[in-house]
Parts: structure tokens; C-alpha cells; sequence
């Protein structure tokens, strides 16, 4: 008869743990090793889709309808979704760039036909009041009395129109070709006396000057600012109601560098609903003239490297700022 003891082994339970505690050690490491690796492809994959979507995004908030438009360059799959996505991108700045050049177009030859129709209606006033003259000239071409007494009416009329019809011109083919390109030192001060010296003489219109004492410098052409100023008083005088007295202050500032020529009436200012149109060109309320004047002195002020603004009061008046960089104060 054989029997057994068994008797507990200390060492063989330290044994049996260390190799549980190496193969869950082992075990951990590559479940680290494994999750490294996924996380790294899943990263380049995330990569790889992301990043031509953040160049998608990227590009349609650079999207500007003035600008010329790159279409994007997919290197993936071409048959993925992105790339399908992309290629929509590439086709709709397509579209943009053809629907840009048909507006330029429309644009161009929308503005050929108002400038047209402008010319025509500016042109047909001085021609039907010519054509009037000569035919009641024609009429009493019968009495050599009546005829004498009229030819001299009907001359200076005829003149008038002719000198009508000459300003209108000139006013389209400066707009059209305004160009200042030689610029030379100019004294503000002198240019603004000028012009208020020209209508200080003006009946039912007293005219005020306020000059700073120091000299103001600026480069640009004397001829075409004399021309703004000019048209500016003279849209000063016209805008003061027949039963007021008239009242025009013009002075010369010298504020943060910049000419400020303010010129301020007491008219009955202007009314809301065409304020945002003052500078359109063939923008007119007047029942004359081609509508180019202050749109002429915008473009004039813009070539000085300035500004053009008014405030306006209604019942009150209306002060137009003309807003130049100093060159230099003597």
C-alpha cells in the first residue's frame, strides 16, 4: 500500500506568479503597442481626410467675387467622396469665373447705354430750343421788322444753347478721360481765396472766408481743384430757397495732416431719399446739365489721394468736407 502527502511548495507559487505577472506584462505591451499602432493609422487616416477638407474651408472663405478664383488639387483617390466633393468646389469656381465676366459685360454694355441715354436727354433740351428759334425765325422771316427784332433774341438763344450743348460735352469727355498725372505743389489757401474772390461779388449771396494763418501744401493739379471748388459754391448757391438770404461759409483747416475745405450753406439741405445718390454719375435734380458735376469732383478728389463727404440739415443746410493730405506747412 503506497500513500501520498502533499505538501504546499513555497517557491513554485513564486515561480507561477512572476510568469502571470510577465505574461500580463507581456500582454499589456503589445495591447500598447497594438493601440500605438492604430492610433497612428487611424491619425494619418484622419489626416488624410481632414486636411483636404481644411483646405475646402479654407478656400470658401477666401472666395471673393472680385478676385480670380484657383480651383483646388486633389492628390487621393478620385474615386473617394472628397475628391467628389472637391471636384463640385472646382465646378462652382468654374461657373463663378464665367458668371463674373458675363456680368463685367452686362455692366459695360449697361453703362454704354445709360451714358447713352443720358447723352441723348441732356442733348434733346438745347436742340428742341433751337430748333423752336429757328422756326419762329422762319415765321416772321415774311416781315423784314418783325424778323430784325427777332434775330437778336433768337441769336443769343441760339448761342446759349450752343454753349449748353459744348459744357455737356466737356463734362462727359473729362469724366471719361479724367487722368491727372502730373502733379505739382499747390497752395490750398491761394486756390480756395481764388474762388471766393470769383463769387464774392455774387447778388443775394454773402460769402464768408476763414483761412488758417500757415500756408497748406499739397501736391496735385490747381486747374482741376479750382474746378471743384467752383462747382461746389455753385451748388452751395443754388441749394438756398429763392425767399432766403444766403449765406456760404468756406474755410480751410489744417486737421491730422489733411486740407479740410468745408464749404457750408444755409439751404434747404438734402433730402433723405437721394442722399446715398449725391455722387452717382447722371445723378441730377436740377432741370439742367449732365448730372457729372460732383460725380467729376469725386473722381478729381479721389486722384489727389482724398476724400469727398457732406453732412446735411433738412431746412437748414449742408456742409461738404474736400479732404486732401498736407505735403507740407509753411
Amino acid at each position: 500500500m503506497l500513500g501520498f502527502i502533499g505538501v504546499p511548495n513555497p517557491d513554485s507559487r513564486v515561480q507561477i506568479g512572476t510568469e502571470v505577472s510577465n505574461f500580463i506584462g507581456m500582454l499589456a505591451s503589445l495591447y500598447v503597442f497594438l493601440l500605438l499602432i492604430a492610433y497612428a493609422v487611424t491619425y494619418a487616416l484622419s489626416r488624410s481626410i481632414i486636411r483636404p477638407l481644411s483646405l475646402l474651408s479654407e478656400k470658401v472663405q477666401e472666395l471673393k467675387f472680385t478676385d480670380k478664383n484657383d480651383p483646388l488639387v486633389y492628390a487621393g483617390d478620385n474615386q473617394d467622396e472628397i475628391s467628389e466633393l472637391i471636384a463640385r468646389y472646382n465646378t462652382m469656381v468654374a461657373k463663378l469665373e464665367d458668371s463674373k465676366l458675363q456680368l463685367v459685360r452686362l455692366e459695360r454694355e449697361g453703362a454704354w447705354r445709360e451714358m447713352a441715354r443720358q447723352v441723348a436727354h441732356d442733348i434733346k433740351n438745347p436742340l428742341t430750343t433751337m430748333k423752336l428759334s429757328m422756326q419762329q425765325l422762319e415765321r416772321v422771316s415774311s416781315n423784314p421788322e418783325q424778323a430784325a427784332a427777332y434775330l437778336r433774341k433768337a441769336i443769343t438763344r441760339l448761342i446759349e444753347q450752343i454753349d449748353s450743348l459744348a459744357q455737356i460735352a466737356s463734362e462727359f469727355s473729362m469724366f471719361a478721360n479724367l487722368d491727372i498725372r502730373q502733379k505739382s505743389d499747390v497752395v490750398v489757401n491761394e486756390v480756395v481765396e481764388n474762388v471766393h474772390d470769383l463769387f464774392s461779388e455774387q447778388r443775394n449771396v454773402h460769402l464768408d472766408l476763414s483761412m488758417p494763418k500757415e500756408a497748406l501744401h499739397i501736391m496735385g493739379d490747381k486747374n482741376h481743384l479750382i474746378r471743384v471748388f467752383n462747382n461746389l459754391v455753385i451748388n452751395a448757391i443754388q441749394a438756398i430757397p429763392s425767399d432766403r438770404e444766403g449765406r456760404i461759409n468756406v474755410a480751410v483747416l489744417n486737421q491730422n495732416g489733411l486740407a479740410v475745405i468745408k464749404i457750408s450753406d444755409n439751404g434747404g439741405g438734402i433730402p433723405p431719399e437721394i442722399r446715398d445718390r449725391v455722387f452717382e454719375p447722371n445723378f441730377t435734380t436740377k432741370t439742367s446739365g449732365s448730372g457729372l458735376g460732383l460725380a467729376i469732383c469725386k473722381k478729381i478728389i479721389e486722384a489727389h489721394d482724398g476724400n469727398i463727404r457732406f453732412e446735411t440739415r433738412e431746412n437748414e443746410g449742408t456742409d461738404f468736407f474736400v479732404e486732401i493730405p498736407v505735403s507740407s506747412v509753411a
